[in-house]
């Protein structure tokens, strides 16, 4: 049961509670019943209630329903109901009950806790997601009830894919404590529950006065202690926030979240997996010889060590509980004492090292933002996030010159569409992905540079405005709108530094942009053969010297790009992209009358095309695995939604032919089912085709199937005020990965023809 210890996830700085019912949710009305003296029922009132506790910074709001003192309730002379409006209660009372409801802000979560009581958590409106401190966690609707039996979890709001207010309802009993002694460290009852051992010498009412106190001493301290190691800018930002009124708790969060600093809770978790769902080891129908990406240095040092014992030896990653149950003991974390820190810690938990960005301001470079900090904290996340996918403009001499001011590498109109792009990277900014929303940072920012674009295509070309074509380009496309963002008309090396580390680490942009040109110039090739003026099916010839190109292209790539070494999501997206292509033309070989010649299976190494296109797959889906529990899907990454659904939809096809009944194939399909649908919808925060993708994902499922995945996450749908928008700026003629075939018509899977009747998208009324 969420309690006045809850913090908020960042949110919108405008959606703030002053009062019950939060902004967005109806008001509810409290109706209290008794007897009049001729001993028939009547209402004593119909209220609203006295008692609001406001929480996580005034994100969310608690309203007392009504409370008991004692049990059985002593009824008599209303007394009960004149203690209730009288006297607000503690988080709960002894031999009494409790009723709170609590109004979340979009994406507020509460901390860890354990209750000292029996809970009833019933959800009102909304979605929200429980997690218990073991990892695990469901998905809860409108209706549905979870008994709380004084575990520790902790409750987030992810209504509307943490866009929209949410509200809960809990009826809190008393309960016998859990026993414990006050042996040190920790007694045998409390071990066994595997909670912390607290006990107890104080009354309730002192110790949660207490608590508070400690609390708001630790955040003066904590305040105090940044306030020392702030740059001056910094420090007298915050000094006016609070002469300002501001509260000190929010200040810390908006230092925190602002990256004035290093995030600390991202700096001290230095070895941080991210665990699978539904199964936490690698499947087994990943497992096959030469997987030469779980032999990888991201592989050993990610994986559970037990996973990888088991994998070496039986070639099975489940067999770690039967080997623990005939009395082996396996390790299950992984050796990190050999490995470099860019292996061990999210990519997302180092900064991009640049000191001149210090040096640059907003103005004059764009009139949306006037807040310096937040400006160089978007020009790091372009260079962090996007610029590596797509490396359009020279990183040092565009710094240079912005911060020097001069317009030879820098203009207005290239700021503008950089921050365009950039602001799809902040994870604290909501409906970033939405572009169409006037009052959005990403329409504001792409609105500027259209009106900017508008005055510079009357002049003379110029470097920065050809580089702003391109990312404006690239920025449309990736919405959803591509065929707007086509106009038919080189790099800096990016450093980046990881908590307690004062060494600086090499993106190699310049490798990763070499390789993929390299790619995309074969994928051109094999396009002008098959869709050129006159196409007709490939040949021999032009099969084999494809797959010899690519095998080359594999073989020849710098050290920094093998597969033994990959590490930075962008390096991984490259094999990503790799994989997919060969998944994609083997295709088209077994569809060829030439697919069993002696040519193409010596091109293989022997292999039958089957099985090339087979283990292409499992490369693809072990890739993906890797980068997930490393780096997870949260961060701003175009290529990880087409890989998912490439993957996703192939499963689903995969389950519904029911082609293996082998129960644990089985369980490893579902898992990565439900990794690709949440990995779209956390991409979909970033940018719209995601959520595009997301939705036809979960409408090819069989009914089972979308059951299972939306236990574990938020289903993706379109909300009734937003159809007419999406349709709008939804013209995208990519084919959905995973459906489209090369030679084959595409018209079918495009993107664009998914949208046609957006009206039907929305699965929770389907």
């Amino acid at each position: 049961m969420a309690d006045s210890n809850s913090s908020a996830a960042p949110q919108t700085p405008e959606y703030y509670v002053g009062s019950f019912p939060a902004p967005g949710l109806r008001q509810i009305v409290r109706h209290i019943t008794g007897h009049r003296e001729d001993g028939k029922a009547h209402f004593l009132a119909s209220d609203h209630g006295e008692h609001y506790r406001f929480m996580g910074e005034n994100k969310a709001v608690a309203n007392i329903i009504y409370s008991t003192r004692e049990t059985p309730v002593n009824l008599n002379e209303d007394v009960d109901v004149e203690k209730a409006r009288q006297e607000e209660p503690p988080f709960h009372y002894r031999n009494g009950s409790l009723v709170r409801m609590i109004d979340f802000g979009p994406g507020v979560e509460s901390p860890f806790h354990r209750s000292l009581t029996i809970d009833y958590g019933i959800v009102i409106e909304g979605v929200f997601g429980l997690t218990l401190d073991s990892g695990e966690m469901r998905i809860m609707r409108q209706g549905d009830v979870c008994v709380q039996r004084a575990t520790a979890h902790k409750w987030k709001n992810i209504t509307g894919n943490e866009t929209m207010p949410g509200r809960m309802m809990w009826i809190l009993l008393d309960a016998e404590e859990l026993s414990c002694d006050g042996t040190k460290p920790s007694c045998r009852s409390c071990t066994r529950l595997k909670v912390e051992c607290v006990y107890r010498m104080q009354t309730d009412e002192i110790r949660q006065e207490l608590d508070g106190t400690r609390d708001r001493e630790s955040t003066y301290a904590e305040l105090f202690e940044l306030l020392k190691v702030m740059s001056d800018e910094d420090a007298a930002e915050t000094l006016r926030r609070l002469r300002s009124g501001m509260d000190a708790a929010s200040i810390l969060s908006h230092v925190k979240n602002g990256q004035l600093l290093i995030q600390l809770s991202l700096s001290a978790d230095t070895t941080r997996r991210y665990e699978f769902p539904y199964i936490s080891v690698i499947p087994s129908h990943l497992v096959i010889p030469g997987n030469m990406y779980l032999d990888s240095l991201l592989s050993h040092a990610t994986l559970p060590a037990s996973a990888l014992h088991a994998i070496r030896e039986t070639g099975n990653p489940s067999a770690t509980a039967e080997q623990i149950a005939q009395g082996e003991t396996v390790d299950q974390n992984p050796d990190t004492s050999d490995y470099h820190i860019t292996y061990l810690v999210p990519y997302h938990a180092a900064r991009m090292v640049e000191p001149i960005v210090d040096k640059i301001k907003a103005r004059p470079w764009t009139r949306v933002i006037s807040d310096d900090q937040l400006l160089r904290r978007l020009i790091c996340a372009y260079f962090y996030y996007p610029h590596p996918c797509g490396p359009f403009i020279q990183k040092d001499l565009f710094l240079k010159d912005m911060a020097a001011g001069r317009t030879r590498f820098c203009t207005p109109l290239l700021v503008n569409a950089m921050l365009s792009l950039a602001i799809q990277s902040a994870l604290d900014v909501p409906d970033r992905s939405k572009m169409w929303l006037f009052e959005s940072l990403s329409y504001r920012f792409m609105a500027e540079a259209r009106r900017l674009w508008d005055i510079e295509s009357c002049k003379e070309s110029s470097i920065p405005t050809i580089q702003a074509a391109m990312i404006i380009s690239y920025t449309t496309t990736n919405n959803g709108m591509d065929q707007v963002g086509a106009l038919p008309e080189w790099y800096g090396e990016v450093w980046m530094q990881y908590p307690h580390t004062p060494t600086r680490n090499r993106l190699h942009v310049g490798h990763k942009l070499q390789a993929e040109v390299q790619l995309r110039h074969i994928m051109n090739e094999l396009g002008i053969m098959m869709f050129g003026d006159s196409p007709r099916p490939l040949t021999i010839d032009q099969i084999v010297g494809t797959k010899k190109k690519l095998d080359n292209w594999k073989d020849s790539l710098p050290e920094c790009l093998q597969p033994k070494n990959l590490v930075f999501p962008v390096h991984l997206s490259l094999h990503v992209q790799y994989q997919q292509l060969v998944m994609g033309f083997m295709q088209i070989v077994l569809k060829s009358e030439h697919k069993d010649s002696p040519q193409i299976l010596g091109a293989c190494s022997g292999k039958a095309p089957e099985t090339v296109r087979n283990e292409a797959k499992i490369m693809l889906e072990t890739i993906m695995r890797l980068y997930y529990t490393r780096h997870n899907f949260e961060f701003y990454d175009p290529w990880i939604a087409f890989a998912l659904t490439a993957i996703g939809n192939a499963i689903v096809a995969d389950l519904a032919e029911g082609s293996d009944s082998d129960p644990q194939i089985k369980a490893g399909y579902r898992s990565t089912l439900i990794l690709a649908a949440q990995g779209l919808s956390k991409q979909a925060r970033n940018y719209h085709v995601s959520r595009l993708l997301a939705i036809q994902l979960q409408k090819a499922m069989r009914p089972e199937d979308l059951q299972l995945v939306q236990t574990h996450t938020v289903a993706s749908h379109v909300e009734d005020d937003e159809q007419a928008l999406i349709a709008e700026h939804s013209d995208s003629l990519w084919p959905i990965p995973g459906l489209a075939v090369m030679n084959e018509d595409p018209e079918r899977t495009r993107l664009k023809n998914l949208i046609a009747g957006v009206q039907d998208l929305d699965l929770q009324s389907a």
